[in-house]
């Protein structure tokens, strides 16, 4: 099973999501 480029994007920008949310709360 191969990782699709959308997938990895979408988890990234969910991970810098949840840093962004932590760093500025």
């Amino acid at each position: 099973m191969g990782i699709s480029r959308e997938a990895v994007r979408d988890y990234v920008n969910r991970a810098l999501e949840k840093i962004f949310h932590e760093i500025f709360t």
